[in-house]
């Protein structure tokens, strides 16, 4: 009996304890995702909208080297996944399951790394537990993989490698990190900050840790290889190929609020939420440095770490202020190409990474410095409180309270989000394949009202979509179809003409607005576009989920379900 008790209490101060406790707190959190099924609720922006088609169409023509309905046919660069392997589920799996697997995946990879970051880094269990745990639900988009919930678990393979530790282990995560991220988000970034670390150690220290150069030349390896056509087209050109982006005209901001809204608020795309850290860690930053001299040296070097992340931290908020600098982007936009189209800016995809690594850091301090009799309360509830406030701060803004509450409320819903079976609509859209009655590469569509990636989701050819990367020979073309529509709105004007990834049948009457339900009782009465162009450019039909008066157009038929929350008015294109 004493044995067993023995080994009990063993096991609970092991780290696979700890470990496993988080893991089964994080899989108890995301159990809508795996219930709901279709009916899980998803962000639209940037990612069923776009992204999601990436993976889509990429394991749809898997071993060719073009997308045939988008536009008049584009290179596979034009929609580049943005972490490759996991395009692998998509060919397997039906497209539902495969983005749900790729969300849980990189749902897991992120308690995982941040948890076993935090154990390298400040060998302190329950803060693990806890930064990992909260880390794991922050709201973000799986569509781009790992890399932004990748990163902890990137840090933690250098951090072996730098140690001496566990080699294969470390060049394996290099490798998955690699394969499952983003070059151009973020892996430029990450490949600059890893060689900066290695320059400096090898400084410091007068040689070349070569372990962590073996780590960067691999990362560096596996990005040209998976982004040897981008790298080519971007470089070299690829056939006369010109892109839309030739065109780009980069936008500038206030730097104080750049500044401030970056620092204070991150990015959407890479959000951490950290307002409570940040004003948390300025304060045991002051705190630690006026008692530096009274602490060990294993706290002394933890400060320095600290002092540097917070560093990093800033530098971050402030070269993103500076690059939209009114007159660093005019000399921008002079010098044109990479320099108005690469957005250099992006380190802050790291963002969520450093601030909760520094979190962990002010869990530790707290430890440390209130560890006195009369001062361990007071510190523990301090801890307490800082833990509760950040993760119901992330609670409140993740996707999953989103779909907890969709679960328990099957009419509950969100604006900017949608079901996988809403947005889709495939039984909807297979009514209007049949009754259209042709096979879908003998015509096109677009889409006015309705995401163009709803059409092609569901195998229809459109003129129209999302793209960051197409031709600008298209891009004219299209404009002409729209030219009228996009003069009578100036804002609309610059949209297309000086960004452009949004390629779609612009309405004046409904600028910016890309989807519409059912009650919405919105007809557009004025739509004045180039008809005979939008003929020549082969467009057939045009799907929308609001009418439109226009002589040019005859209505076919309008499409319903009951449980999807916009319908569809089918028109045909006069004479086409």
């Amino acid at each position: 009996m004493r044995l067993k008790l023995l080994k009990t209490e063993r096991l609970r101060t092991d780290w696979r304890f700890f470990f496993l406790t988080g893991l089964i707190i994080v899989l108890i959190i995301y159990i809508p995702l795996i219930i709901l099924g279709g009916n899980v609720l998803l962000t639209i922006h940037d990612q069923l909208d776009g992204e999601v088609l990436s993976y889509v169409l990429t394991a749809r023509h898997f071993f060719d080297n073009s997308i045939p309905e988008l536009f008049d046919g584009v290179l596979k660069t034009a929609v580049t996944p943005p972490a490759p392997l996991m395009v692998l589920p998509y060919l397997f799996f039906p497209a539902r399951v495969a983005f749900q697997v790729n969300y849980l995946l990189v749902a897991l990879i992120a308690y995982a790394g941040m948890f076993f970051c935090i154990k390298e880094i400040l060998n302190t269990r329950w803060i693990a537990l806890c930064i990992s745990v909260i880390f794991s639900i922050l709201p973000f988009y799986s569509v781009y993989g790992l890399s932004v919930m990748g990163q902890p678990m990137l840090l933690y393979s250098f951090i072996l490698l730098w140690k001496g530790n566990k080699y294969r282990k470390s060049f394996g995560i290099i490798a998955l990190f690699g394969f499952c991220s983003s070059l151009v988000l973020v892996g430029y970034a990450d490949l600059l900050i890893i060689l900066v670390c290695i320059l400096s150690l090898s400084i410091r220290n007068r040689k070349i840790n070569m372990r962590m150069a073996a780590g960067f030349l691999e990362l560096l390896f596996i990005y040209i290889i998976m982004n040897i056509s981008l790298l080519k087209e971007m470089l070299i050109g690829d056939q006369g190929f010109v892109s839309h982006k030739s065109e780009l005209v980069a936008a500038s901001e206030p730097v104080r609020e750049a500044f401030s809204n970056m620092l204070f608020h991150g990015q959407y795309h890479a959000l951490p939420l950290q307002l409570i850290i940040v004003f948390a860690v300025v304060i045991t930053f002051f705190v630690v440095i006026s008692n530096f001299k009274y602490l060990g040296k294993k706290d002394q070097c933890y400060i320095y770490q600290f002092t540097i992340l917070l560093a990093y931290a800033i530098f971050v908020a402030l070269f993103y202020a500076l690059w939209k600098f009114k007159p660093i982007v005019d000399i921008r936009n002079e010098l044109g190409g990479l320099f108005t189209s690469f957005q250099v800016d992006r380190f802050y995809w790291t963002y969520p990474a450093v601030w909760y690594i520094l979190m962990g850091y002010v869990l530790y301090f707290v430890s440390v410095l209130w560890n006195e009799k009369r001062l361990f309360v007071a510190g523990r509830t301090v801890q307490f409180f800082l833990v509760f406030s950040v993760a119901l701060n992330v609670w409140n803004n993740s996707n999953i309270k989103i779909n907890w509450n969709k679960l328990l409320d099957q009419n509950y819903s969100k604006s900017g989000y949608l079901t996988w079976n809403d947005f889709y609509a495939s039984d909807l859209f297979d009514d209007i394949k049949s009754y259209i009655g042709k096979e879908t590469d003998t015509y096109k569509v677009g889409s006015v009202g309705l995401y163009p990636s709803i059409a092609l989701y569901n195998g229809f050819y459109c003129i129209d979509g999302y793209s960051n990367n197409y031709s600008l020979e298209y891009k004219h073309e299209f404009r002409k179809i729209i030219e009228n529509e996009l003069n009578k709105n100036e804002s609309l004007k610059a949209y297309f003409d000086d960004w452009g990834n949004r390629c779609y049948l612009f309405s004046s009457e409904i600028p910016f607005q890309y989807y519409f339900t059912k009650d919405s009782q919105v007809v557009i009465r004025d739509w004045d576009i180039n008809v005979t162009q939008l003929k020549t450019m082969g467009c057939n039909y045009i799907f929308s989920s609001i009418e439109i008066d226009n002589p040019d157009l005859v209505l076919e038929k309008k499409f319903e379900t009951p449980y999807n929350s916009f319908e569809v008015y089918l028109y045909s294109v006069a004479g086409a």
